[in-house]
């Protein structure tokens, strides 16, 4: 094995990065599922449609729940690839010599 100093440490960080990719996705699913779920007046017209098109919330909760999503898969992938990348490779397996007409 390498030396598994720094190997300890990234994954401590994607570790990190993988709760903070998670509460992201919670946080955002929060906000998105408070904003879409709002209730309309009976008598909302035009500029009420208008108000709900510039909701902050609806624009902030998919875009955190998209971030936090982007970040769980990248550190997911990450923490693959470094655990992949921790061991030596297996070296091959040794040929016997064989003979032939020319050696004795």
């Amino acid at each position: 094995m390498r030396n598994s100093d720094g190997i300890k440490g990234v994954q401590w960080v994607l570790v990190g990065a993988i709760i903070i990719g998670i509460v992201f996705m919670v946080t955002g699913s929060i906000i998105t599922g408070i904003a879409y779920t709002e209730i309309t007046p009976p008598d909302y017209d035009t500029n009420y449609d208008r108000y709900i098109g510039s909701s902050v919330t609806r624009l902030i909760g998919p875009f955190i729940l998209a971030f936090g999503a982007f970040i769980l898969i990248g550190s997911c992938g990450f923490f693959g690839f470094q655990s992949f990348k921790r061991y030596d490779p297996i070296p091959p397996h040794p040929v016997e010599p064989t003979k032939n007409q020319f050696q004795e």
